[in-house]
């Protein structure tokens, strides 16, 4: 694939477009007709690009960056916007059509698009995995090379399964990250020599400055709570590192998702008197984890 493009510079496109909110997988019927009207919606999507056809319109290099100065997710007014699914009004009044129309021009431009779901196409996702798998079959049909890295499938729903042997089957390069979402794709029917079990590729990343982390030595322990914001756990976490600290265990707090979690992080550490976790992620660490995938 990297042999195929040259030395053309890449960018990171943003996650699923808002125009895609237009399709949802309950209007892809019954799996025996699913693929079917999936491959209607990228024809007409095709179509309409091809008609209304802008200049190309590259995203450029774009590294995201966390940090103190990003707005938190409103809380309730969050879920508030989407039981109104506003983005989807939005989106069938025709207001995200030419953003989606430049994306398909920038795809067409470069010649390849990766996905990188990670873990995204869980037991329990819908509409989401759908609109991923719209928008790179989408510039399959448009020409470029496409691949699906990086990821664990778990997906279930009959639908949705079918789209994905409709998708994965034309695809250039899989990538997974367990045997075991190998495993459910041949069980679908996807030749198995198009599909790579690789390890996530953040483990081809440089590390990060000795001055950037705890100190060597430390044990490092990642929770994942049920509960979707610290905020909403806020007690429990205060019963654990009082548990750890009981223990005479030396903690940091980080978080990936720090504006959102920033008031519960700054309370416990204020609480506990724990120093200051990672706020960011620098954009040569960003560049580090997109190289690997520019070695093919």
């Amino acid at each position: 694939m990297r042999s195929r493009l040259g030395d053309r510079p890449f960018g990171i496109a943003p996650r699923v477009p808002n125009h895609l909110t237009l399709y949802e997988l309950s209007a892809l019927g019954p799996p025996d007709q699913a693929a079917a009207r999936f491959e209607q919606w990228a024809e007409q999507i095709v179509a309409d690009w091809s008609a209304n056809r802008p200049p190309a319109s590259r995203f450029g290099v774009t590294m995201p960056v966390l940090d103190e100065t990003e707005i938190a997710r409103p809380g309730p007014l969050f879920k508030v916007r989407r039981k109104l699914g506003i983005r989807s009004r939005l989106a069938h009044a025709g207001r995200y059509r030419s953003d989606y129309r430049n994306r398909l021009s920038a795809f067409q431009e470069a010649g390849c698009v990766i996905l990188n779901p990670a873990g995204e196409f869980w037991i329990s996702a819908t509409d989401i995995p759908m609109r991923h798998l719209l928008d790179i079959y989408v510039a399959k049909k448009l020409g470029c090379l496409t691949a699906i890295v990086n990821h664990t499938f778990e997906l279930v729903e009959p639908s949705l399964l079918q789209v994905v042997k409709h998708v994965y089957s034309a695809m250039d390069v899989i990538s997974v990250r367990e045997e075991s979402s190998k495993a459910r794709l041949t069980s679908l029917g996807i030749d198995p020599d198009l599909i790579t079990v690789a390890p996530d590729v953040v483990f081809m990343t440089e590390p990060a400055p000795s001055d950037a982390h705890p100190a060597s030595g430390r044990a490092r322990v990642a929770i994942c709570p049920n509960t979707a914001y610290l905020d909403q756990a806020e007690d429990v976490w205060s019963d654990l590192i009082q548990a750890l600290l009981d223990r005479e265990y030396d903690l940091t707090l980080v978080t990936n998702d720090f504006p959102t979690d920033r008031p519960a992080l700054d309370r416990l550490r204020e609480r506990f008197g724990l120093p200051q976790g990672a706020r960011k992620c620098p954009p040569r660490h960003m560049q580090a984890f997109s190289a690997p995938l520019m070695q093919w």
